[in-house]
């Protein structure tokens, strides 16, 4: 059934979003009478505008070699509805994006995983809008709307820096549901809290199907289904301070999808779905501000024998340097690897229909974010894709990523 409150949500967050950012802001006109001044707006309302631009070059192997462009917009607008009209612990999320230009998987690599994680058809999309409720400073809070659950679950900090999309939602996830990922949203709820100190519990509830891109192309189609299922989320995590100053955390968890899977086994159907994940990050040595100088992290994701899986098992690792040229303030390189095995039912089932798809692919990156400016990145790419899943040469690609943010 179609869902009007969600797309009540989005249209008015797309709408608050968009009269913030681009309204009249002329500070010798304040609002009179009983409304908030504008000082009380500018504290309650915080607009971040950012926009990325990218080429890709896949300079030999895959499925042809070539060069494509991308780009991503994204205004995300933060009310803060205490400042606001008083409701205490209360804030708004706003989010949206515009996506132009072509896919390097697609077109030029052939991989799973993709190769840009800023890639999308070309629209622009009401993405987020979510509302939330916090208690006692943050500690325990509730989020419920229009989100994306990889903002809460399976995200590294270190893992961040990377462009391929394999280091961002892990694959047996991304790749074995369509519950709401980057990027298109979904109708969701998250608890969160943090019961004692260095120690966060988390449970997300998410719509089991948000749909293909060309089936929410403006981020409105927002509806429910009995046989969509929910994608249900568990997460503990753990801080901690190794040798005293380098910091770290672990996060263990896993989720359970209610939904209804075609099966790659010859069987009618497959009902459900689970998978466990753990995700580390740890400072290897900090600077003298306790700042991270060398960090690294591992991820892994494994889902038992199902039939209706494409991906049953993934693990990521790296490392990142920062500030490693000498006086230079802001820069970051980082090395990382992923290997992503695909499920023995979903690979017979490509092959006996005459396809040939590799059983593994493995991503080696190596990327380095320069800081220009404090609003500008530019960002040098490399990557080795070896068994690209749909391609049958080894794929060598090279990207330039610029960021600016406002």
């Amino acid at each position: 059934m179609k869902y009007p409150v969600g797309r009540a949500v989005l249209a008015w967050s797309g709408f608050l979003s968009l009269a913030v950012t681009f309204g009249p802001r002329s500070r010798g006109e304040e609002p009179t009478g009983d409304g908030p001044s504008y000082a009380k707006l500018e504290r309650a309302v915080e607009v971040s505008t950012i926009f990325v631009g990218e080429m890709f070059s896949n300079l030999s192997g895959g499925s042809r070699e070539g060069t494509v462009g991308a780009s991503l917009l994204d205004v995300a607008v933060d009310f803060d509805l205490e400042t606001l009209v008083g409701w205490e612990g209360m804030s708004l999320h706003s989010q949206v994006q515009g996506f132009l230009g072509g896919d390097p998987t697609a077109e030029l690599v052939g991989d799973f995983n993709v190769v840009s994680n800023i890639v999308a058809l070309n629209t622009v999309r009401l993405f987020q809008g979510w509302i939330q409720k916090e208690w006692d400073s943050g500690r325990y809070g509730i989020r419920a709307g229009v989100m994306a659950l990889d903002d809460d679950f399976m995200d590294s900090k270190e893992a961040g820096l990377f462009l391929n999309s394999s280091f961002g939602p892990l694959p047996t996830e991304s790749g074995n549901t369509d519950a709401p990922i980057f990027p298109v949203g979904g109708l969701g709820f998250l608890a969160y809290s943090e019961p004692v100190k260095s120690l966060t519990v988390q449970l997300g509830i998410y719509d089991g199907d948000a749909g293909d891109e060309e089936g929410n192309l403006h981020g409105f189609d927002i509806s429910l289904n009995s046989n969509d299922g929910m994608a249900i989320f568990f997460d503990v995590g753990l801080l901690w301070q190794a040798r005293g100053r380098l910091p770290g955390r672990v996060n263990l968890g896993g989720y359970r999808h209610t939904g209804t899977f075609e099966s790659f086994g010859g069987t009618a159907a497959v009902d459900g779905m689970s998978s466990v994940h753990l995700v580390i990050d740890q400072a290897l040595s900090v600077n003298q501000e306790d700042d991270t100088r060398v960090g690294s992290f591992f991820r892994t994701g494994y889902t038992p024998k199902n039939d209706g899986s494409i991906v049953s098992f993934y693990v990521d690792g790296g490392f990142t340097i920062y500030d490693f040229l000498p006086g230079r303030w802001g820069d970051i390189w980082g090395f990382g690897v992923s290997y992503t095995q695909f499920s023995d039912p979903y690979l017979s089932f490509r092959q006996r229909a005459g396809e040939r798809v590799a059983e593994i692919e493995t991503v080696i990156e190596i990327t380095v974010q320069f800081k220009v400016r404090d609003w500008l990145t530019v960002q040098p790419d490399l990557q080795w894709i070896l068994n690209p899943h749909d391609s049958t040469r080894d794929a060598l690609a090279f990207g330039l990523r610029w960021s600016m943010e406002f």
